[in-house]
């Protein structure tokens, strides 16, 4: 096998293990994201839709990459379009206001409180649910 399908393959491995260790079975990790009982259903909703996505992507980048066939450059190319769709998204996430790569959690696996920082799509932190984390932020204010 050429050592660019190598590399690749090793990628989807990565991809397909790397949401569901982070996410679910470090501790620390876990602690901020499925085991957090600050973070809003919804939310979890999607760290668990993220993880499945990507062990899904994963799979399928590696089964293309380790299949036998002639255009070996095309479909390492198709290869590396998949397992970098995740990668891709995660790189993209980062341009919404409010989002960070890592929340800060004290000891007892609770989100510090710190303002939202100005999202590069120009959305304004100050009127909207970033201003505070969690479900309540989401919610409309009671009109009684």
């Amino acid at each position: 096998m050429p050592f660019p399908r190598i590399v690749i393959a090793a990628v989807a491995v990565i991809t397909m293990v790397g949401a569901v260790l982070a996410d679910l079975v470090v501790p620390d990790l876990a602690a901020q994201h499925a085991f957090n009982p600050n973070r809003p259903p919804h939310a979890k909703f999607h760290d668990a839709q993220y993880m499945v996505m990507t062990v899904l992507l994963g799979i399928i980048g590696l089964a293309l990459a380790l299949r036998p066939g002639r255009d070996a450059r095309g479909r390492t190319l198709c290869v590396a379009a998949v397992v970098a769709t995740p990668w891709l998204g995660m790189a993209g996430a980062l341009l919404f206001p409010g989002s960070h790569l890592r929340s800060r959690v004290r000891r007892s696996h609770r989100f510090r409180s710190r303002p939202a920082r100005p999202g590069l799509l120009g959305a304004d932190p100050a009127h909207g649910p970033t201003r505070r984390r969690g479900a309540a932020s989401l919610r409309r204010p009671d009109p009684h």
